[in-house]
């Protein structure tokens, strides 16, 4: 076994002024290490009642006891006046290592000839795994436009008089 060197350690080495005053301003401040994200706050959403009655364009009702964000969702569509459905059908979708997944959109939004526009994936917050799939989907599934709605992008919706489609 060989002896460690003995010599000075980075600790008793003379460091630059400069740099001294740096590393002292950073203790005090406790910026020194890594730092904690501050938690962004969520955007306020409207309260919905969990008995609230939402009918999609076949007359079906939905309440959405489960999901607060589904029934915010369900209202911006009863709001802005689209014909929509409710469906629990998953796509499958092939992995990029042959694998198969699945994904599920909540929401399918119909135009007036009875053709979907548009499909919905309600979630509280997004992922990586999420947008791989939905990249796979994309281009598995290309004559379907999705889209995302996370509370931040509901909070913009809400602002909106349109939803563009």
């Amino acid at each position: 076994m060989t002896q460690p060197k003995k010599g000075p350690s980075t600790k008793q080495k003379k460091l630059p002024k400069k740099v001294q005053e740096a590393i002292q301003k950073n203790q005090q401040e406790k910026r020194w290490g890594r730092q904690v994200k501050k938690t962004h706050s969520r955007p306020e959403l409207p309260q919905i009642k969990p008995d609230q009655v939402f009918k999609d364009r076949d007359g079906k009702s939905h309440t959405f006891s489960e999901s607060a964000l589904k029934r915010v969702a369900a209202q911006l569509l009863h709001k802005h006046k689209k014909q929509w459905r409710y469906r629990n059908f998953s796509f499958p979708v092939i992995g990029h290592s042959g694998n198969e997944m699945e994904v599920t959109f909540d929401f399918y939004v119909y135009d007036s000839n009875e053709t979907i526009v548009r499909v919905i994936l309600v979630v509280p917050n997004e992922s990586r795994e999420l947008w791989d799939r939905l990249g796979l989907f994309k281009k598995q599934f290309p004559m379907y436009t999705h889209e995302v709605w996370t509370p931040e992008t509901m909070a913009d919706l809400l602002e909106k008089s349109w939803l563009g489609y």
